[in-house]
């Protein structure tokens, strides 16, 4: 029998490993690509499925990769960059939507990716669109949640949107959509049937999360027809009703709400969001019986 090259054998297993990489699934926003990788073809399924509503806007400058692993009955997300586990997961969905939260913060603090503002983005079958800003809690989501289920707008996100470099636009980040169990009663039981029933939809602690549509409904960048401050610092706006904010403190009203005040201080908050405050008209909008702020909110809109 001829003797065997070891040492050749071993480079053309290594070979091979490196010639056949794992499953993975890609997605982009805004400049940023993300990337990852499981042994398991079903969890990258699920993954290509759920992001397919991602897509880039920006020519790519930031790159994100991690890596899940079955770790006993859990899930390990893994920094692909330096093999280090950043969260674990009690289920494969639950790693899923980990995978969102962190691509949600690698658009918030890469560099060179536009700011952000925190608020739901809501738009009318005509075309206009709406941001509703206010900090956790102030309503903003049940009032876009009542526009979608019960007025027929589009939910194009509700957590995080994009500054874009065009005056009045902003890039609405489809991670799915937050519906909290407190909000089920306003919403009513039909809303909370299509809740359930929705693309994506899982159970969370706090309610569900889902994607309103199975594909996207509104383009990359929405113009904006009007910005409403829900529960505003300091606000006097009557229940329900709209009150609005002067020019020349609109950007100090919605620097609060923006990324780039943790980042860059006030002063950096307020440039970040003075071409937005500058191009689209600022409301404070008081906290009300839902139909109601709906009947306040298209009759101030164009």
């Amino acid at each position: 029998m001829p003797e065997v090259d070891t040492a050749a054998r071993s480079e053309t297993a290594a070979h091979l490993e490196i010639s056949e990489p794992r499953p993975g699934a890609d997605w982009s926003f805004a400049g940023v690509s993300f990337h990852a990788e499981c042994a398991q073809r079903g969890v990258v399924s699920d993954a290509q499925s759920l992001f397919q509503q991602w897509r880039t806007g920006l020519p790519i400058v930031v790159r994100k990769a991690w890596q899940i692993e079955p770790v006993g009955n859990q899930w390990s997300v893994i920094d692909a960059g330096t093999g280090t586990e950043i969260s674990r997961a009690r289920s494969e969905p639950v790693a899923l939507a980990h995978l969102e939260t962190h691509s949600i913060t690698a658009l918030i603090e890469g560099p060179g990716t536009p700011p952000s503002l925190h608020a739901c983005i809501v738009v009318r079958p005509d075309g206009a669109a709406i941001a509703c800003v206010g900090r956790c809690g102030s309503g903003k989501s049940t009032l876009a949640l009542t526009l979608w289920h019960h007025a027929g707008w589009h939910l194009a996100c509700d957590d995080v949107a994009l500054i874009d470099s065009e005056p009045g636009f902003v890039l609405p980040v489809p991670r799915r959509v937050s519906a909290r169990s407190s909000s089920r009663a306003l919403l009513g039981e039909a809303c909370w049937e299509r809740i359930q029933g929705s693309p994506h939809c899982i159970p969370t602690v706090e309610g569900f999360l889902f994607h309103p549509a199975a594909a996207p409904v509104v383009p990359v960048a929405a113009r904006l027809s009007a910005i409403f401050l829900l529960e505003r610092l300091e606000g006097t706006a009557a229940p329900g009703r709209t009150k609005p904010v002067a020019p020349a403190d609109a950007d100090l009203a919605l620097a609060p709400y923006g990324s780039a005040r943790l980042r860059d201080g006030l002063g950096g908050g307020i440039r970040a969001v003075a071409p937005l405050a500058d191009a689209v008209p600022v409301y404070e909008l008081g906290r009300g019986e839902p139909l109601e702020m709906i009947r306040s909110i298209n009759a101030v809109l164009p």
